[in-house]
């Protein structure tokens, strides 16, 4: 009925309200008055729902299992996307290669969430040991645009540091991390201190300790203060 219908669609709006003001209980309460029956655009619209408010309340293997349970009717849906990509980034997180690779085809259906995927993908790839895959989706990135670029330059800073040994390419990926207007500071800090040790090998003095005292003017205090601060006393530095 339509009634039925509207006053459907208002809870489930009201619900989304609540998750948002992080009263989960109180949006499960509202999802269990939502009658579905016979509405599939309700009913995907609350599953969706319902799944981000179990992800939210680290119910993981709840929310794992429903999506499962409506995964075929989910994705037919307009509510696909956000279900999809909660769960590519739950099987990062427990490094379920095999089921995080489902998840990549079924959100690649989804247009402008390639950066996600490229992400992500680098990063699982590293955490479980392949490097070289790693270093394409981390490449791939670091040619395009989006917030996931200076993470990427990093990473590609360290992998031609430790795998594949080639001074001048980290010296270069970092570089373009520390002239990166946008950038993190954090990690253009990171960036600075790794080029600092690079040089340093290279017996470059004066770039190491020109890029160690940056990050200690900078930073101030934390922990790429300490890092710098330290690198630069074992290099002897402030005895010079």
């Amino acid at each position: 009925m339509p009634g039925t219908r509207f006053v459907s669609r208002a809870k489930l709006s009201q619900s989304e309200i609540h998750i948002v003001n992080k009263r989960y209980g109180d949006a499960l309460n509202l999802l269990s008055e939502v009658d579905a029956a016979g509405d599939k655009e309700v009913q995907n619209r609350k599953s969706s729902i319902m799944i981000r408010c179990y992800f939210e309340m680290d119910m993981d293997a709840r929310a794992v299992s429903y999506t499962e349970e409506h995964l075929t009717e989910i994705l037919a849906s307009g509510y696909g996307e956000k279900v999809v990509k909660d769960m590519l980034i739950y099987y990062h997180k427990k490094k379920d290669l095999q089921q995080f690779e489902r998840y990549v085809k079924f959100l690649a259906r989804y247009p402008g969430n390639e950066p996600l995927i490229q992400y992500l993908s680098g990063k699982i790839y590293y955490q479980t040991g392949n490097y070289h895959r790693s270093y394409n989706y981390f490449y791939a990135l670091s040619q395009m645009k989006s917030v996931y670029t200076d993470e990427a330059l990093y990473f590609l800073g360290l992998y031609s540091t430790m795998v594949s040994r080639n001074t001048a390419g980290a010296l270069a990926y970092f570089n373009r991390l520390i002239e990166m207007q946008e950038a993190n500071i954090t990690l253009k800090e990171k960036g600075m201190i790794q080029s600092a040790i690079l040089y340093r090998e290279m017996n470059n003095n004066d770039k190491a300790r020109e890029l160690l005292n940056k990050v200690m003017s900078s930073a101030k205090h934390g922990m790429s203060y300490i890092q710098a601060s330290n690198l630069y006393h074992e290099f002897g530095y402030d005895t010079k």
